[in-house]
Parts: structure tokens; C-alpha cells; sequence
């Protein structure tokens, strides 16, 4: 249990960029658990998903109290703090693998390998080709929380209906067109 909450507090808080903002004042929450304010872009069902994570943290330990707030798109968080005093934003924020550059030329941040090196904390675990996005000349600055991946869902019988084979009708961007052009010419 003290694993896994360990493994959610660390994806809560790494999933993204840590911020070298906030103040005492902000960080103490009532009951002295250390408020950690977190900046997210996680809306409709992801949100409420997250949302669930943070509450099942803040509810299985007495130490923080993680406070997520919904910014909208990752663009609209990056833009608000960049209006936003140093010091007085966020102590992490979810950005986008493109935001991460924004971040560290910005001077908010603060490495992620830092705090992976100090606690010798076993990422491993990680896919190696996600963690390059986030990297810059060979160190870490921030973590995947959540990853896209692309997918293809086609119509089976439409695929039959043009003759196409589903195991090579999408192997290539050219095969992608010449399938969308068969899809249609098949099912008018």
C-alpha cells in the first residue's frame, strides 16, 4: 500500500514539470500537511479520473495534500503562467512534451533527475522513447503522467466490403490513403 501510494504521489507530481515557485505561506496547509498546488489540463473523463488519484492520495496519508487545479489546455496553463509572478504559481504543472522546452528556457523549473538522482528513485520501469521527449542533453526535467497513443478504428465490414485486408490496410500512411480512397469507393 505504501508503494503504491508512493507510485501515485510520484505520478501526481511528476507527470510534468516541478516548478521552483510557491511560498511558505502557500505550501502549509491546515493540519501542517505541505500543500502542493498542481496545475493540470486533464478535462472530462481523464479529469475525473485524476481527480479520483489525488483524492485516494490525499485521503491515505497525513503528510500532503495535493490540490489539483484544472487550467484548460495545456496551451492556456503555459499562458497563464507566463502571467504569473515567479513564486506565485504553481509547485507542478502538467505540461505537453513541447512545453517542457517553454519551461526550462523560462527559468521555473527544476530538474526532475535532481530529485531521481537525490532519492535514487528506479525509473526503469519507463518507456525510454517517452522519457526522451522530456529529456535535454541526456537530463530528465520532467516525467510522463500520461501518454497519447495513437489508434486505428475501422469498420470491419466496411474493410470486406472494399476487399482489404485489416492486417496491412493501415501499415503505412500510403497504405492509410489508398484504404481511406478503397473505403469510400466501396461504401459510396
Amino acid at each position: 500500500m505504501k508503494r503504491t501510494m508512493l507510485a501515485i504521489l510520484i505520478l501526481c507530481l511528476t507527470g510534468t514539470v516541478i516548478f521552483a515557485g510557491g511560498t511558505r505561506q502557500q505550501q502549509q496547509a491546515a493540519g501542517g500537511k505541505t500543500r502542493i498546488v498542481w496545475w493540470h489540463s486533464m478535462g472530462g473523463r481523464n479529469g475525473d479520473a485524476l481527480i479520483r488519484l489525488v483524492n485516494d492520495f490525499n485521503a491515505a496519508q497525513d503528510k500532503i495534500i495535493v490540490e489539483a487545479q484544472f487550467q484548460g489546455s495545456y496551451d492556456d496553463g503555459i499562458a497563464k503562467l507566463r502571467t504569473t509572478d515567479k513564486g506565485a504559481g504553481p509547485d507542478i504543472m502538467q505540461l505537453y512534451d513541447i512545453g517542457t522546452r517553454w519551461a526550462i528556457d523560462s527559468g521555473y523549473t527544476l530538474k526532475m533527475q535532481d530529485f531521481i538522482d537525490r532519492d535514487r528513485y528506479d525509473i526503469s520501469d519507463y518507456e525510454a522513447n517517452i522519457l526522451a521527449y522530456y529529456r535535454m542533453d541526456g537530463v530528465l526535467y520532467s516525467m510522463p503522467f500520461n501518454s497519447s497513443s495513437p489508434v486505428i478504428i475501422y469498420n470491419k465490414e466496411a474493410l470486406a466490403r472494399a476487399g482489404l485486408d485489416p492486417k496491412t490496410a493501415f501499415a503505412t500512411m500510403e497504405d492509410c490513403l489508398a484504404t481511406g480512397k478503397a473505403l469510400a469507393a466501396a461504401n459510396p
